[in-house]
């Protein structure tokens, strides 16, 4: 393949596709025609791989590629049926809401998928604090008891023991 007269093979683009990350990947792949057809259709499932381990590429992938209504479907039932469970403290676990607080930012198509009844309850309540915009979303959220743990100051108990400060909230823009 060529780029600007100089001649990739495919083993050497694959070697570049498997070392870049998915963001550079992505811009990398609108360079042209056959890198988009080629290269774009995998990134777009690499977001089965970031639900429940890398929420700020969730959140970026989930804003700035495309999904057909399909997509969107399989996407909202994989992370309903995979929702984790976070300790609140030392004797309570809580859904881990952050993803699916995205889903229902952006209008995933939860209305179609099988979901527990103790969950459906904490989607109805972040449906209703949905706002106008992210940011009047998230300052309604802190208004809601029980959607603790996509509060701003929440930290899960684990961590905040074991002083390992990974978890990412819903307004860290990073």
């Amino acid at each position: 393949m060529e780029f600007n007269t100089i001649y990739l093979s495919e083993d050497i683009l694959d070697k570049l596709y498997s070392w870049m990350p998915i963001v550079s990947l992505l811009k990398f792949s609108l360079t042209n025609r056959y890198t988009y057809q080629t290269v774009y259709p995998k990134i777009k499932q690499t977001i089965y791989s970031t639900l429940y381990k890398n929420y700020t590429l969730f959140k970026w992938m989930i804003t700035h590629i495309r999904y057909t209504r399909k997509e969107k479907i399989n996407i909202s039932d994989v992370c309903i049926q995979t929702i984790q469970k976070v300790y609140t403290n030392p004797r309570r676990l809580d859904y881990d809401l952050r993803f699916v607080f995205e889903l229902v930012l952006h209008r995933y198509p939860l209305d179609e998928i099988n979901i527990p009844t103790d969950l459906l309850n904490h989607i109805r309540k972040i449906n209703y604090c949905h706002s106008i915009d992210r940011w009047q979303t998230i300052w309604k959220i802190h208004d809601e008891p029980s959607l603790y743990t996509l509060h701003s100051w929440f930290v899960p108990y684990d961590q905040r023991v074991s002083k390992n400060r990974t978890w990412r909230t819903i307004n860290s823009d990073s």
